[in-house]
């Protein structure tokens, strides 16, 4: 969940004595000190400074397996890095109204839209966390012919009938 840092350890003919290594949960600036005692007793120390960030707020969307209209279709979002994402947004390309996600937080999580009709379609999608940092990615998708047979709309009121084909 934080950024890590790692330092190498080299002794003075040049060998690799080892690496440490350490994660932070939160940024910050931190003073490290590091102090080595050779075998006859001698001790020797360092101190650094370093500055941990919160890592790049990225968003990605992709379908999982092949969408087919008239269908609940999943697709597998992934958010990393940020301050905590506050909001994401998805335009699912096929006029639908934009889907305003809740608070996601870090990781990857399963969606699902319905598109009603066959087609290619660009899916526009953004988050936003809580500092104001804003990533956006596009994903084309290709909706094939799903097992919705046939489609009467009355007025407001809509009567689907579905099977699947023999």
């Amino acid at each position: 969940d934080g950024a890590s840092q790692s330092f190498v350890v080299t002794a003075t003919n040049g060998l690799q004595a080892g690496t440490i290594s350490h994660s932070y949960v939160f940024p910050g600036t931190f003073i490290v000190v590091m102090q080595v005692t050779d075998a006859l007793g001698d001790v020797a120390t360092a101190t650094a400074q370093v500055n941990i960030t919160y890592a790049p707020l990225s968003i990605s969307l992709a379908p999982i397996g092949t969408p087919m209209s008239g269908q609940n279709d999943q697709f597998n979002l992934t958010i990393t890095g940020g301050t905590g994402t506050n909001q994401v947004i998805i335009n699912w390309g096929d006029n639908s109204p934009p889907e305003l996600l809740p608070v996601v937080g870090d990781g990857s999580s399963i969606i699902t839209h319905f598109y009603l009709n066959p087609g290619q379609y660009i899916i526009q999608f953004n988050a936003t966390d809580t500092a104001g940092a804003f990533a956006s990615g596009m994903e084309p998708v290709k909706v094939i012919e799903g097992s919705l047979s046939s489609m009467l709309f009355l007025g407001n009121n809509m009567n689907a009938t579905s099977y699947i084909e023999p």
